[in-house]
């Protein structure tokens, strides 16, 4: 399969469990992907929405501790 067509087939995944609220295994698979390679800028606001509730959530679980 050639990276173009692995690398949408990726993207299409981590859409759906991105609305499957699967925010993990999603940032799992975004970091094992190069991001200058995905086609969607729909999909790249995603992502950094993601990392931006991922980093908002970590940084109150340190405060709570």
């Amino acid at each position: 399969m050639s990276r173009k067509r692995e690398n949408v087939r990726q993207c299409k995944v981590i859409r759906q469990l991105i609305d499957d609220n699967k925010y993990t295994k999603a940032l799992e698979l975004i970091d094992a992907i190069p991001l200058e390679e995905v086609g969607s800028l729909d999909d790249l606001y995603r992502y950094a929405e993601l990392y931006e509730k991922a980093e908002r959530r970590d940084n109150e679980r340190g405060n709570v501790c």
